[in-house]
C-alpha cells in the first residue's frame, strides 16, 4: 500500500508539473506582444512551439510508462491469485481443497 501511495503521489506531481509548464509555454508569445517587432515575435512563436512539442513527448511518454506500470500491477495481481506454490493448487484457490482438480472418469465419458 505503501508504495502505491508513494507512486500515486509522485504522478500527481508529474501532472502539476506538466501542467505548470503547459501555463508557462503559453506566457512564451506573450511576454513579448507590447514590442511589436516581428522578428521577434516570430523567435517567440518558434520557441513556443518547440517547448509544446517537447513537452508533449515528455507527457506521452509518461502516460505510456504509467499504462505499463498499471499493466505490470494488474499482471502481478493476476500472477497472485494463479500462483500454484505449497498449497495453493487450483482447487484450494476455487475451495475444491486438495486433489488434482482433473475431470473425473464419470466427466471423461
Amino acid at each position: 500500500a505503501a508504495p502505491d501511495k508513494e507512486v500515486e503521489a509522485i504522478s500527481n506531481q508529474i501532472s502539476a508539473l506538466v501542467r505548470r509548464c503547459e501555463q508557462h509555454i503559453h506566457k512564451v508569445k506573450q511576454r513579448g506582444d507590447s514590442c511589436g517587432n516581428q522578428k521577434e515575435a516570430h523567435v517567440r512563436e518558434n520557441a513556443q512551439r518547440n517547448l509544446a512539442t517537447q513537452l508533449q513527448s515528455l507527457s506521452q511518454q509518461f502516460r505510456q510508462a504509467q499504462k505499463d506500470y498499471m499493466a505490470e500491477i494488474r499482471k502481478r495481481q493476476r500472477g497472485a491469485l494463479w500462483d500454484e506454490g505449497p498449497g495453493d493448487s487450483l482447487g484450494d484457490v476455487l475451495g475444491g481443497g486438495g486433489g488434482d482438480g482433473g475431470f473425473s472418469d464419470a466427466q471423461m465419458q
